[in-house]
């Protein structure tokens, strides 16, 4: 079972179906499939054949879906690199995976510095891409099976740094059959691309989901509220699946009314604040629906129709997956089905491992279970809390502060908009509660009087030992926030001031 024959059932019954849309362009489910099939033969003509690595170093840009798509066709194995990375990050991931070929843009290899025989530049921009297109018969599919390796694709996720995750087509069929199901998918819809497609959310979640259920994906190149606003007004897009910041931009933007004509609204990558889906229901009438994964789990992993209500956590497990608890060092591999520890997960969703990393693979694969590295709750009724992540900890004088605790105090002052908290080095505690915080627009206030107030709501190893007041925090591509890069420059701040 190669997963391009899933793609290419509407590609028969749909031909001439809209499959990418973008800013002056547009490919039909046939047009699609002969530029993927084309770029099967060039890998073909280049020797590169089953179980070699071809690396995608690209931004949002429709070359991406006929890159990942013709790499699978051939039997190939595609390693998604981010196009955020620096170039010392990417030159590890290319030396670690093995590559072969790698295709990115010519901006993207001047600054990662890529270049030689074995780099397939394409247009920059949203030009079309049809390399290798001649005349005469596509390709045979070459054969795969649900074990065989599909993707390698970069997630911090249970460890310290980015590992590849090795993902297989039975886990990309499994995640896309499953999100065409609860997310109710259906050929009519256009679904918004506004997460990065290097990323799992954006490769497996809003492509993959798309092409599967024989619906469009209205690619951006950028996320823009406007932009995104207008499409969705003028009827461009009909589904949006997003991190919270783009909904939480979406509803800045004070009209709720071109949002009214969303058809649905799912938000992953980062748990959204209490209050958002309660705002997106107030401002548009209909629910914003959350899931939860890690890319180690392709990524879906638990559903929840509306997250609205905060006392339904994350949802539930999705069907066929298994979502329970580890004790919080236990190391006698305790299986708990509810409780609070570590999140761990089995079923079809679960990566193969991590590619040539056995002691890491071992370490997050135990005992039939992925341990996720996020600390959560799981109640009788199955339905699954998120709390923080484990590697997020702050161990003040053997106590565990967790930052949600600490944000979730900060939170509550009327002039905070947003907060981070995380540890900070303390000689006589080994470690104490750091915050930054955001004010809202036109608040002015002392950061030790935020302090003071958060003090009040937590316990004495939980309460901000240094707390600065700053323009914004940083985020991931996938919408998280970045602690330890707060961690690092708050501590810099405090160092330069002390020195």
């Amino acid at each position: 079972m190669n997963l391009v024959t899933l793609f290419r059932r509407h590609v028969a019954t749909s031909p001439s179906a809209p499959a990418l849309v973008w800013d002056g362009g547009m490919w039909s489910y046939g047009e699609l499939e002969q530029l993927v099939g084309r770029f099967a033969a060039l890998l073909a003509a280049r020797g590169l054949g089953e179980g070699a690595r071809v690396a995608l170093l690209l931004p949002n840009h429709p070359a991406f879906a006929v890159a990942l798509l013709g790499t699978l066709w051939r039997g190939a194995v595609a390693a998604v690199l981010s196009p955020a990375w620096a170039p010392a990050d990417t030159a590890r991931a290319l030396a670690e995976s093995d590559v072969r070929l790698v295709v990115t843009t010519d901006a993207l290899a001047a600054a990662t510095g890529v270049s030689g025989d074995e780099v397939l530049i394409v247009p920059g921009g949203a030009a079309p891409f049809a390399p290798g297109a001649t005349a005469g018969p596509l390709p045979s599919v070459h054969a795969r099976n649900e074990a065989d390796h599909a993707t390698i694709l970069y997630s911090s996720g249970t460890t310290a740094d980015p590992r590849g995750v090795v993902l297989t087509h039975g886990n990309l069929a499994f995640n896309a059959a499953a999100k065409v199901r609860y997310c109710g998918i259906m050929p009519s819809d256009r679904l918004a691309m506004v997460v990065p497609m290097a990323h799992c959310f954006g490769q497996n979640v809003v492509l993959l989901g798309a092409l599967f259920a024989g619906a469009s994906v209205r690619l951006f190149t950028r996320f823009e509220a406007a932009a995104v606003a207008e499409a969705i007004d003028t009827g461009d897009v009909s589904m949006l699946l997003a991190s919270p910041t783009a909904f939480e931009r979406l509803l800045a933007l004070g009209d709720p009314r071109p949002l009214r004509k969303l058809r649905y609204a799912l938000t992953a990558a980062a748990p959204p604040r209490d209050e958002l889906a309660a705002r997106w229901r107030d401002a548009t009438g209909t629910a914003l629906a959350q899931g939860y994964g890690l890319t180690e789990c392709s990524p879906f992993a638990t559903y929840d129709p509306d997250a609205s209500d905060a006392g339904r956590g994350v949802g539930r497990a999705i069907d066929q997956v298994v979502v329970a608890i580890a004790p919080l060092d236990d190391q006698s591999g305790t299986v708990l089905a509810e409780g609070e520890g570590e999140i761990i997960v089995r079923g079809p969703n679960v990566m193969a491992g991590y590619w040539r990393r056995p002691e890491a693979t071992a370490r997050a694969l135990r005992g039939g279970w992925l341990h996720s590295g996020d600390v959560g709750r799981v109640a009788a009724c199955g339905t699954v809390s998120l709390l923080d992540r484990v590697d997020d900890v702050i161990n003040v004088a053997g106590f565990k502060a967790w930052p949600s605790d600490v944000e979730r105090a900060l939170r509550a002052h009327p002039a905070v908009l947003d907060c981070a908290a995380y540890g900070l080095p303390d000689t006589d505690r080994g470690a104490a509660v750091g915050a930054s915080v955001v004010l809202h627009d036109g608040w002015q206030v002392a950061g030790g009087d935020i302090m003071q107030f958060a003090a009040a709501q937590l316990a004495g190893f939980q309460r901000p030992a240094r707390l600065r007041i700053v323009d914004e925090l940083p985020h991931s591509a996938s919408g998280k926030v970045m602690r330890r890069a707060l961690a690092a420059s708050h501590q810099e701040a405090v160092s330069s001031r002390t020195s």
